[in-house]
């Protein structure tokens, strides 16, 4: 693809998440993502295919309608070498993590999903019907 100019928005609605990427420098890509909250959302004298979660609400049903005003769900960079940083939650001094290839974003995901499913285990019969175990889409 090489160098993007402007920026490319992507909206993949399976796992409920918009992507916006930019050029970071010559060798890296940035990104910022967004959770979809809602999608075809229609009012009077109003449609919209998607909306988010407003960037500083109290509450995630005050959506707006353009990813650009949405709270960040992650963002970060991913350069040449497979180094990411990423930083999760609405502060840039919130969650920031450093991985190194696909090894580590491979080593988060497992881990990830492990804590998840055994702390459903370890929560036994207490845990809402349908919501364990977590499994890679």
């Amino acid at each position: 693809m090489g160098i993007i100019t402007g920026e490319i928005i992507e909206h993949w609605d399976d796992l409920e998440v918009t992507v916006i990427f930019t050029q970071e420098y010559e060798h890296a890509i940035r990104f910022f993502a967004a959770e979809i909250i809602a999608t075809k959302i229609t009012g009077p004298n109003f449609q919209a295919d998607r909306g988010w979660t407003k960037k500083g609400a109290s509450s995630n049903i005050d959506l707006v309608y353009d990813p650009h005003e949405a709270e960040r769900y992650l963002k970060g960079s991913v350069k040449w070498d497979g180094c990411q940083n990423i930083n999760f939650g609405n502060q840039d001094g919130d969650g920031y993590m450093h991985l190194c290839g696909s090894c580590g974003v491979e080593h988060l995901s497992q881990t990830l999903i492990r804590i998840f499913n055994r702390c459903g285990e370890l929560m036994g019969d207490k845990v809402l019907r349908n919501t364990f175990p977590a499994k890679i889409r």
